[in-house]
């Protein structure tokens, strides 16, 4: 009986007792499918999104290193081309300072072949003065054994000198 008291006060057709029985059943199927379903999926895409986040982390991470790792690259290039500049700066001194040594000492075996060529020039210089003082005299007394011997002209005097200069010569 009770019952159809409940019936005959309606909202819509529809008694209280329906309307309170499909908002408990409405209830009942938000609760099931809020843990059935919304919480399940709700974890579901929480650890996607933690997993994506990792991913992100590492994709991060990774250039980083990357970076890092390049700028070193970087650094050793750097370096390399500074101790290969230094390197070559070094052998063209080297190169230079043994260039100018070499050319030292072919100054100083210069300096010393013209002092020795002068040596050796004074010496025979010296050598034909000697030979000339000692052939000097003797010439002379020829010449003037010749004058004395017989009276002479100047050219006969001319003649007599290039004869014995031209003997002296031979």
């Amino acid at each position: 009986m009770n019952y159809l008291l409940l019936s005959t006060n309606s909202f819509f057709g529809f008694s209280i007792l329906e309307i309170l029985l499909h908002m408990l059943n409405l209830v009942i199927l938000l609760v099931g499918f809020t843990f059935l379903l919304y919480k399940p999926i709700k974890k579901i895409i929480d650890t996607r999104k933690e997993e994506f986040a990792k991913a992100e982390e590492q994709k991060t991470e990774m250039l980083r290193e990357t970076e890092e790792f390049r700028a070193g690259y970087d650094a050793m290039i750097i370096n390399a081309k500074d101790e290969e500049r230094r390197i070559v700066e070094g052998a063209q001194e080297k190169a230079k300072e043994e260039g100018n040594i070499i050319i030292e000492n072919a100054k100083d075996e210069a300096r010393a072949i013209y002092e020795k060529a002068v040596r050796d020039t004074q010496a025979q210089k010296a050598k034909m003065k000697e030979e000339l003082a000692e052939t000097v005299p003797d010439l002379a007394v020829k010449v003037a054994s010749e004058i004395l011997r017989r009276e002479i002209n100047p050219d006969d005097h001319n003649a007599i000198i290039q004869t014995i200069v031209d003997e002296w010569k031979d």
